[in-house]
């Protein structure tokens, strides 16, 4: 009997945790309340990644979640340090994930009467592995090609090399062509090495149009 109690403490020390992310998303779902979800996870902006749209009100600028209005603009100014922290924020509804935003720490963020639910301790591989799931899927709605090009973006802007990884297996693999190409410019556009390597190989595809895409993206 204390064998067997023993064998199911070693079992079960050693069973894999269900990741925070995930089970934080799936229980704001089912309280049917919309929730921002947010965490953060470090950043490969070059600079820091905000919103506004000129230069002289960028520094200052109050991002909101709520506004439909919504930009991120990723900038180096007036010999600022990058911001090494970016915090990725999901508005849950009964319905799943609608909405993603992404935003330096650094940032104002104005978060208005919305409710939130901040998670700690989100791995950057945790985070990647779960908004690359939120990519997958034929779903056509305006929600869901919101909800992926937000995921495809929130992912470039990870300092982990699962994020190159991923990006390479959407700009492939992807169920639409815009999800395909969206993959291809964030490649090109914040992935350093990785992002010339993996277009060199995606060059080998059949798709003429998405090879001249990559060309965009090169340069």
């Amino acid at each position: 009997m204390i064998t067997s109690l023993l064998l199911l403490a070693l079992t079960a020390s050693k069973a894999p945790a269900a990741d925070t992310l995930a089970a934080a998303v799936a229980a704001a779902q089912r309280s049917g309340t919309p929730t921002w979800v947010a965490w953060t996870v470090p950043s490969a902006a070059e600079g820091t990644a905000c919103c506004g749209n000129d230069r002289a009100s960028r520094p200052s600028q109050t991002c909101s979640l709520e506004s439909d209005n919504y930009g991120m603009n990723m900038s180096r100014e007036d010999g600022r340090p990058a911001d090494p922290t970016l915090v990725v924020y999901a508005r849950v509804s009964a319905d799943g994930v609608e909405k993603l935003r992404m935003y330096s720490a650094s940032c104002q963020v104005d978060r208005g009467s919305a409710r939130i639910q901040d998670i700690a301790n989100v791995s950057a591989i945790e985070s990647v592995r779960y908004l690359e799931g939120l990519v997958k899927g034929g779903d056509l709605s305006r929600t869901a090609k919101r909800r992926s090009d937000g995921a495809v973006g929130a992912i470039a802007m990870h300092d982990d090399k699962t994020a190159d990884a991923a990006l390479e297996r959407i700009a492939k693999e992807g169920d639409t062509k815009q999800i395909r190409h969206s993959a291809a410019f964030w490649l090109g556009n914040t992935r350093a090495q990785a992002g010339y390597e993996a277009p060199v190989r995606l060059r080998s595809s059949e798709d003429a149009s998405f090879r001249d895409h990559l060309t965009f993206a090169f340069s």
